[in-house]
């Protein structure tokens, strides 16, 4: 991640997901501010409008009443982390029929998360960890840069 810029750097780690997270379905970075794909890529053959109707029901989920809501009745609790975001939820993981669906805050953005799909039989403890280890590289990539927000 040398001579690149924040977003080659973003696609680059959001491709390799595919290959390092267990059995990996689809990968994407999601701008909950703006409800839109910054990256992602699929193992699946899945239509963009697809993936941007997701992106967008991501964002109204985690800014909608009901979550903010919570975050901030939390915030007046023992719960309360003065040392980290504003948000109470880092991460959450979902189940559907079939699949594991992994939605993570990135630490370097607030509004971006790192999201994952892998089939529910994969071992979410080799999930949690490969994950981790993309999420810290796509929070390098927002960090190193010149401080302007990828879109």
């Amino acid at each position: 991640m040398d001579n690149t810029t924040p977003i080659q750097d973003i696609r680059s780690v959001v491709h390799q997901a595919l290959t390092d997270v267990p059995d990996c379905l689809a990968a994407a970075v999601v701008d909950t501010q703006m409800g839109i794909l910054l990256a992602h890529a699929t193992a699946v053959n899945l239509a963009d409008e697809l993936m941007d109707m997701m992106a967008m029901a991501l964002a109204r989920q985690l800014r909608g009443h009901a979550v903010l809501g919570i975050e901030r009745a939390l915030s007046n609790t023992r719960y309360r982390d003065d040392q980290h975001s504003n948000h109470f939820f880092e991460e959450l993981i979902f189940f559907s029929r079939n699949n594991l669906h992994l939605i993570q805050r990135l630490a370097s953005d607030e509004d971006l998360f790192f999201v994952t799909v892998c089939p529910n039989t994969v071992p979410i403890g080799m999930v949690l960890i490969k994950t981790h280890q993309a999420r810290d590289k796509l929070n390098h990539a927002l960090t190193s840069s010149s401080g302007d927000r990828p879109r």
